[in-house]
């Protein structure tokens, strides 16, 4: 991050973060969304992302300038949409156990990889933070019916980011572990928490 202030990821201060992208709200806009955000994952395993211009990208994606513009205010914002789309496909899917928690992102090999490649390894636990703390995230829900004692938001985020940590280890490790392994230690280190 060269010289920047620690508050400052490419430049775009912390408290300006947060909309860097729409939310799309029909099929449309949610295809070409899709396509510029899997044209990134791409062209990131080529080249690296402070080297990708809006109008690469664009042409990769084969979308116009105003459509990305539309849809993001930034490249950042194209890469908060493109690791949030990973993050939600765990609530898409109904990924609610651990298992299935590793497994999923053991698929996600290219995206950890990419992130770890551009030192960006951090932007998908604060994504994830981020997630976890917005109210119509339903994970106290999801605790409280697994028999979770402290539904706290920092023990909350303090766990989520300690799996997603396992999961980091595990993938530059080369999943040496099986994921029924990774699930287990996971479950005997979160144990105490549980009624």
């Amino acid at each position: 991050m060269g010289n920047q202030s620690k508050n400052q990821f490419h430049g775009i201060p912390a408290d300006e973060r947060t909309n860097l992208y729409r939310k799309c709200i029909n099929e449309k806009t949610a295809i070409q969304q899709k396509k510029i955000t899997e044209s990134l994952l791409e062209l990131m395993q080529i080249k690296p992302f402070s080297e990708i211009t809006v109008t690469q990208l664009c042409q990769h994606a084969g979308v116009s300038r105003r459509m990305f513009y539309y849809l993001f205010s930034n490249m950042t914002g194209a890469l908060y949409a493109l690791i949030d789309s990973k993050i939600w496909a765990v609530e898409i899917c109904g990924i609610n156990e651990i298992l299935e928690f590793f497994m999923y992102w053991k698929t996600q090999k290219v995206l950890l990889d990419i992130l770890g490649n551009n030192a960006m390894s951090g932007l998908l636990l604060e994504r994830m933070v981020t997630r976890i703390l917005q109210e119509d995230y339903d994970v106290h829900n999801w605790l409280k019916s697994h028999g979770w004692k402290d539904n706290s938001r920092d023990l909350i985020v303090f766990g989520f980011t300690g799996i997603m940590g396992l999961v980091y280890s595990w993938h530059y490790s080369g999943y040496e572990r099986k994921p029924e392994e990774m699930a287990a230690l996971v479950e005997n280190l979160i144990a105490p928490y549980f009624a």
